[in-house]
């Protein structure tokens, strides 16, 4: 598992939990996360997702919400802070980046290791 702090927005709290917890999904598979075990990005075949072969399943994942079958923890880090454009959230997230792994290599997005 990996532990992420994200920070997100949205007019109401729930879309900026909801926000902050799609920016860690897609910062731990496009971009990955320096100074942790999973440093590099998880998926680094593509630039842009919605391009990619597999922009159905990004978007099932992410958009459709699936991602939260991946979450062993997520706590937000008091009430949303109301800024300008709407509420600014704080959440602590718990990935596991096994499963997440697994169901990658299921759907034909990662090779299985060593094949």
């Amino acid at each position: 598992t990996i532990t992420l702090r994200a920070t997100g927005y949205g007019q109401r709290p729930e879309d900026a939990i909801r926000h902050a917890e799609e920016n860690a999904f897609w910062t731990l598979l496009f971009r990955g996360v320096p100074g942790s075990p999973q440093a590099t990005a998880m998926v680094r075949d593509t630039s842009r997702p919605e391009d990619s072969p597999h922009a159905a399943y990004f978007d099932e994942l992410l958009a459709g919400g699936r991602y939260a079958t991946f979450l062993t923890e997520s706590c937000t880090e008091g009430e949303p802070v109301r800024t300008q454009n709407g509420r600014r959230a704080q959440v602590t997230l718990t990935v596991n980046t096994q499963a997440l792994r697994r169901d990658l290599e299921q759907h034909g997005v990662l090779r299985q290791f060593g094949y």
